[in-house]
């Protein structure tokens, strides 16, 4: 099963008195989870209408869904952008960009998420916005080049994930401010690309199969 992802999302033109990066975390499709709202807000675990949703779908990929009948998204990788199509998931990398109206936010991914938590600003330290803006982008790998941004069918089906306790992680135990985890994030390459299905995902023996019989020597 998936596990959750921890993003944080950056506002490219935040207003006075709004943070410029929150700490996120995407949970499992099929779950009320994180949600862009109209204004570029954030919503956590409702089910009020919403711009997009952000999921990780059962090959462990960042997704963005935008619901039936909600306003225009766009998805922007290096120059190159895409309109997400109403109930297709649109597969998203480090640094890409959405923009829901007039405003624009980066996507920066950091890998597993060691605690399921609701959306939260990230505090700006003492040692400054250039600072910080660097410490944010070091989470993830640079991006290169322009992966092919990729629209989906039907995304792979997943398992709803266990009720986590009161302060915890589901699966860590994590309290909700342990630090975020990082991973290295593949360089894009390629043009946009839309793509009709997912890829397969093949479920993991639960034994190794038995080797073939060794041949009888040759008389």
């Amino acid at each position: 099963m998936p596990e959750p992802m921890a993003i944080c999302i950056e506002d490219l033109e935040p207003v006075s008195g709004s943070p410029r990066f929150v700490r996120c975390v995407a949970m499992a499709g099929g779950l009320p989870g994180l949600r862009m709202s109209f204004d570029g807000s954030l919503s956590w675990m409702t089910e009020q209408a919403a711009a997009c949703e952000l999921w990780v779908s059962g090959d462990e990929r960042l997704i963005l869904l935008r619901p039936q009948d909600a306003p225009p998204v766009r998805v922007t990788r290096a120059g190159r952008s895409i309109d997400a199509p109403m109930s297709k998931p649109v597969v998203l990398v480090h640094g890409d960009e959405i923009t829901i109206g007039a405003r624009s936010f980066r996507v920066h991914i950091h890998g597993k998420a060691p605690s399921v938590h609701a959306p939260s600003p990230l505090v700006e330290p003492t040692w400054g916005v250039a600072a910080k803006v660097a410490a944010v982008v070091a989470m993830g790998a640079a991006v290169v080049g322009c992966k092919p941004v990729e629209v989906r069918d039907n995304p792979p089906k997943v398992t709803a994930l266990p009720e986590p306790a009161e302060g915890n992680d589901a699966a860590s135990g994590a309290p909700p401010d342990a630090p975020v985890a990082t991973l290295p994030e593949a360089a894009p390459s390629g043009p946009i690309e839309v793509r009709e299905a997912p890829p397969i995902v093949v479920p993991i023996a639960s034994t190794p199969p038995k080797p073939p019989p060794s041949a009888k020597p040759a008389k």
